[in-house]
């Protein structure tokens, strides 16, 4: 079962896919394992050429000068290397695995390895438990957040951080 009843009109309607067997990494794709491929490619991203990229702000995502994957929340901040990467284009991802052996997942793939053969709105099951994902915690700098929360972190944090989080296949 793709979708959901709720959600966006691009989410709807629930439908039955199929998918080929596949593998998925367990984790995001990290700063270091990013910057090896950029290394090796000679890899500048568009938000690295363009001196601009696409920040959350306190409802939507808008454009920031001095923002790219070193600097993730703007001038004078920096990318650590076991944290997901962030602020590369669906090419650049798609030629990041590529590179590194491997594809994208479609979509109908990343949802069955992260909702599983039940459809399960959530990887761990059907309620949302702020304790299993990286989420808007006390740490958030946006008054929405969860301040029953703390992970120690204000955005991202490292990859595998979340082992209770982990979908039935473990990603």
């Amino acid at each position: 079962r793709m979708g959901t009843d709720g959600g966006g009109a691009d989410e709807k309607p629930v439908h039955d896919v199929a998918v080929e067997t596949f593998w998925i990494d367990r984790t995001e794709v990290t700063n270091a394992q990013f910057d090896a491929f950029a290394r090796q490619t000679g890899l500048r991203t568009q938000a690295e050429r363009e001196n601009r990229g696409h920040v959350y702000t306190t409802d939507s995502w808008q454009p920031q000068t001095g923002v790219d994957r070193h600097h993730p929340q703007g001038p004078g901040s920096g990318a650590v290397p076991d944290h997901p990467v962030v602020l590369v284009t669906w090419q650049e991802a798609a030629d990041f695995c590529a590179w590194a052996g491997g594809r994208l997942p479609t979509e109908a793939e990343w949802e069955f390895a992260a909702r599983g053969p039940e459809s399960l709105p959530f990887p761990w099951g059907l309620s949302r438990e702020p304790a299993l994902f990286n989420s808007c915690d006390r740490n958030c700098e946006f008054e929405w957040r969860d301040a029953t929360v703390d992970d120690g972190y204000r955005y991202t944090a490292p990859v595998g951080s979340y082992p209770g989080g982990a979908s039935w296949v473990g990603a």
